[in-house]
This record gives structure tokens, C-alpha cells and sequence, in this order.
């Protein structure tokens, strides 16, 4: 049984990410801008690819003549994934109208279906060439699923001016650079949650060995618009199901969270470097169990989803420890040694040693950031532990 409840619709989503325009044309201005400017994420037939018949609003497109010449022009736009065209769309030529006749901004669903200049022209994009099976086998894996793969979209749009002879005019030699406007997408497929625990799945239940565990997780989302929720949810004799647990009151309850990791607060208004704590918080107790679950908050065209993650358990154990020394120092030194080297690190808190709080590296002093970087470089697997001494 999966317990990622909202995961496997993920690959189905886009996130938005802008990229600086190309130089524009002395004749003629062309901007794109978000209708939504918070949304991050989008399905695939809101970008037309698919014929679906329904494009919702997300950009506008506007174009300003800067000459009193009507201008003959032509506007294509290519769907690329992973670098590579998948589709095309291109429209028919159509007429600019002078300076003195502007064009009102309109929308990628208006453009769809077709605008209506004030000369009587009139622009309109087909797409009359897409070819998903052309990278990687996409169009079998979309085919399969029913939802597109990881990986990177773009959407580009390019306007040109026409010559006498109906030709894409390219002062600057770099057709595809003219007046070239690039909308980003990356779609979030990842929500791992990492430290404490693990997955409710495995059988075997982690023992944490402080009473302010540090939890951390990861997502490939835009680390600059995603806002997470934490809850943590205390494992009662009761509870049969995960499920029941989850309907269960939380012992904590973190949202609104910019970064991937928090200590496990010691009161109900702990200094957060973001979010909020919602509710009270209850003191994770040695001997019980617990569950947890971390959220991540996006906007959509439609309004802010929950993408969820896993749910992962832990158990405190019997001896865990709640000194006045920064109970973090503990919970990184669990993370650094893994299970290898539990026996260690659980001989040293029993004989009464504590974080003295200074940190080397090499001969180099480190403050408690530089120990999370490095921990999250050890659950990357960018380095690992060869030995443990003491003395």
C-alpha cells in the first residue's frame, strides 16, 4: 500500500519559471506577463498542447507598434522538452496595425481561439506539427500513464515581421533570437521526506535518541515560491490504521514553512527562521511513536494545491535525552553516523557526555548551518563516514 496521496498526480504538473527576454525589435514591442504571477504550477492542457478545448487565462500577450506603418507579421511558437521540439504551432500572417490603432493585451486561451485586430486581421495559433514519440519515448510513457514524465518543458514564442514577399524578415541572422520570448517549466515530481524514520512501510521502527529531533525532507520545487506544512501525529494504542492516526489531533503543526527542515520546537513560540506554529505543541515523549508528513503548498491556475508527501514513523527512545545543550548537535550526529555506528553515539550520551556546541572540520571552526550542509551532503551521498573515534 502507498501512502503518497497526492504523489502520483505530480508528474502532471508544471512549475513556472520566467527567463530574461531576448532584445526587441526597433519597431514593434512584445511582453509576455502572468495573469497569476504566484502560480507555479499548471496541467499540460492548460498550455494547449492538447487540443482539450478548455486553455484556461495564464499569460497575456501584448504587442505595440512603434511605427505609424501597419507591419505584416507572423508569430510561431515551439513546445520544447528537454531541449527538444515536440510540437509547433505557427500562425498565418497577419497585419500589425499602426501605432494609432493599439492592440488591447490578450490572453494564450484568446490566442487560441483566435484575436481580432482593429484592421479587420486576425491572429491565431495551429499547431500543426507534434511529435511526442520524438524524444525519448515520451509520447509511449505519456500514453501509458495518462500524465507526462519528469524533465524540463519550455514554451517559446517568436514574432516576425514579413517582407514584400511574405518572408520572416532576420536583421540579425539568428531568426529563432528575434524578439524571442521563453516561458520555463519544470515539473515537481519529488517530495522525500529524510530525517527522522522512516517510510511506514518498512517494518523496522528508527529510535530517536533526543526530545527535539530535527526533521529535514527534500523537493525538487522552486525553493524560492514553495511553502511547506509539517505535522507530526502522536502513534495512540487505539490507532489500528496509519489512516486512523492521521485523523488523530497532532502533537505539532508547522505551516507556511519556506525552508526543507525545522527542530522539533521546545515551546509553543519557538524562534522559526519562516513559518508559524498552529496550535499547541505537545513534547514528544520517550517510549511513544510518532508519524509525520510534510506538504508542500503551490499555486495552480485553479488555486493553491497540497502536494503531500510519504508518511514516515519514528519511536523515542526510552533514553532520550533533553539537556540544555543545542539539541540539533544530537540529531545531526545521528544523521552523520547512521546506524553503524547507533552503539557509539548511544555509549557516549549514556555515560553522561554532552555537545560542548564547538564544531571543527579539518582544524576549521564550523557554526550549526555549516553541519546541516554538511549533513544534507552526507544524505546526498556527496561524502560518507570512514571511521568514528573517541577519547
Amino acid at each position: 500500500m502507498s501512502f503518497k496521496r497526492l504523489r502520483s498526480v505530480l508528474p502532471a504538473l508544471l512549475l513556472l519559471l520566467w527567463q530574461p527576454a531576448h532584445p526587441q525589435s526597433d519597431r514593434f514591442l512584445f511582453d509576455l506577463s502572468l495573469i497569476n504571477p504566484e502560480a507555479q504550477i499548471l496541467n499540460l492542457g492548460d498550455l494547449g498542447l492538447i487540443q482539450s478545448g478548455n486553455v484556461p487565462d495564464f499569460f497575456l500577450v501584448s504587442i505595440t507598434n512603434l511605427t505609424s506603418d501597419a507591419i505584416p507579421m507572423l508569430m510561431r511558437i515551439n513546445y520544447r522538452f528537454n531541449g527538444q521540439i515536440i510540437s509547433t504551432g505557427e500562425s498565418l500572417p497577419f497585419v500589425l496595425p499602426p501605432q494609432d490603432m493599439p492592440v488591447p493585451p490578450f490572453t494564450n486561451a484568446m490566442l487560441e481561439a483566435g484575436v481580432m485586430l482593429g484592421n479587420g486581421s486576425t491572429i491565431r495559433i495551429n499547431h500543426y506539427q507534434t511529435d511526442l514519440s520524438a524524444v525519448g519515448n515520451l509520447e509511449g510513457r505519456v500514453r501509458a500513464t495518462g500524465r507526462i514524465p519528469a524533465g524540463s518543458y519550455s514554451v517559446q514564442m517568436v514574432l516576425f515581421e514579413l517582407d514584400e514577399n511574405g518572408n520572416p524578415v532576420d536583421p540579425n541572422g539568428l531568426q529563432d533570437e528575434v524578439d524571442n520570448h521563453t516561458l520555463t517549466i519544470s515539473n515537481p515530481t519529488t517530495l522525500d521526506l529524510l530525517v527522522p524514520g522512516q517510510s511506514v512501510v518498512v517494518p523496522d521502527i528508527d529510535e530517536v535518541f533526543t526530545s527535539f529531533p530535527f526533521f529535514q525532507w527534500y523537493s525538487d520545487g522552486d525553493p524560492g515560491s514553495a511553502n511547506f506544512n509539517l505535522t507530526v501525529y502522536e502513534k495512540r494504542p487505539e490507532h489500528l490504521t496509519v489512516q486512523d492516526v492521521l485523523n488523530s489531533p497532532p502533537s505539532l503543526v508547522v505551516e507556511g514553512l519556506s525552508q526543507n527542515f525545522i527542530q522539533y520546537p521546545a515551546d509553543n513560540n519557538p524562534p522559526l527562521i519562516s513559518g508559524s506554529v498552529v496550535g499547541p505543541v505537545r513534547p514528544l515523549e520517550p517510549g511513544r511513536e510518532y508519524y509525520w508528513e510534510v506538504a508542500s503548498i503551490i499555486q495552480t491556475t485553479g488555486g493553491p494545491i497540497a502536494l503531500e508527501s510519504d508518511v514516515f514513523r519514528f519511536r523515542m527512545s526510552n533514553d532520550a535525552y533533553s539537556g540544555e545543550y543545542d539539541p540539533r548537535l544530537i540529531a545531526f550526529l545521528e544523521q552523520i553516523l547512521g546506524p553503524q555506528y547507533r552503539s557509539t553515539l548511544d555509549d557516549l550520551l549514556q555515560s553522561g557526555f554532552q555537545p560542548n556546541g564547538q564544531i571543527n572540520l579539518e582544524g576549521t571552526e564550523m557554526d550549526i548551518n555549516d553541519l546541516m550542509l554538511l549533513v544534507g551532503r552526507i544524505i546526498r551521498g556527496e561524502v560518507s563516514v570512514k571511521g568514528v573515534e573517541y577519547y
